[in-house]
Formats: C-alpha cells, sequence, structure tokens
C-alpha cells in the first residue's frame, strides 16, 4: 500500500500519519504539499520531523509539489486509487473491502477532504470508514492509521 495525502494543512498530523505508516507497514506517502510543510529549513517541517518520532527516516515520503506534478502521478501511477470519503454514495465500507498490495489511498485534507474532481475520477474507487452518530468525520491521522491498519491485518 502506498497513500497520498492531498494538502495535509496540519504539520503534527503529517507527523503523525507517517508514524503510523511506518508503524503499519505502508510502503510510501506521496504528500501533494500546497502548504509546504515538507520544505526544509522550516517551523512547519521541524513539527512533521517531532510528530513523526523518528520515523520520518523509516518511510520514504515523496513530496508532490504543484498540480501538473500531481496529474503526472495520477497518470502514471499503473495500480488501484482509492479515494476516502465520508458519504456512503458509491462507496465501499472498510470492513467489507479487499485490498491488493499495490493499492494507492487518497486522503484529502483536514478542512474539505478529497475534491470531487478526484473521487469522481473513473479510476478512483471509494472507500468509507463507517462511523456511529452522526458525525461525518474522523480526524485525517486517526482515519489513516484505521485504514493502514486494516491493511496490515490482511497482509499478516
Amino acid at each position: 500500500m502506498e497513500s497520498l495525502i492531498y494538502e495535509p494543512a496540519n504539520p503534527g498530523n503529517l507527523g503523525t500519519i507517517i508514524r503510523s505508516a511506518a508503524a503499519l507497514g505502508v510502503n510510501r506517502i506521496h504528500v501533494y504539499d500546497a502548504q509546504g510543510l515538507l520544505e526544509r529549513g522550516t517551523k512547519n517541517l521541524r513539527e512533521v520531523k517531532r510528530a513523526s518520532m523518528g520515523a520520518l527516516s523509516l518511510i520514504e515520503v515523496v513530496a508532490i509539489e504543484d498540480s501538473k506534478g500531481l496529474q503526472r502521478f495520477f497518470s502514471e501511477y499503473p495500480y488501484r486509487k482509492i479515494a476516502t470519503v465520508c458519504n456512503g454514495e458509491n462507496s465501499v465500507d472498510l470492513p467489507s473491502f479487499i485490498y491488493q498490495a499495490t493499492d494507492l489511498v487518497l486522503f484529502g485534507n483536514e478542512r474539505n477532504g478529497l475534491p470531487m474532481e478526484i473521487t469522481e475520477r473513473k479510476d478512483v474507487q471509494r472507500l468509507r470508514i463507517p462511523m456511529q452518530r452522526t458525525l461525518n468525520s474522523l480526524n485525517i491521522s486517526c482515519a489513516f492509521a484505521i485504514i493502514a491498519y486494516e491493511y496490515m491485518r490482511q497482509f499478516e
């Protein structure tokens, strides 16, 4: 499994995602980094490193810096693309989902999720974490950990 984190806004969340990824067997994280969280020498990168608790050196993190790079990445990624979504329309609930080792799981940012131009692509499947009550989303780092754990569980 690889993941794409789309425009993360919070460096602490990104660092926590990286730590979870390293612990749960995610091979690589791609970050569409419009906020510059991975720019060298910045306060944001220091916060990402701090939250990752050393895991930044254990996993490959690839920054995608602009929309052309993102489009190129999408068109060149040869395997399944799975968008995490909050609503159930045309989505599979996580307990029913069967992973493939080469899946790319896409996570949207903390405020807006993934844009429709990604979730509505014909080459993208939709995955949802079912929740009780009327909450419509989880913190991105929590959602990432749940989905990555299920991936690891299926491949043990």
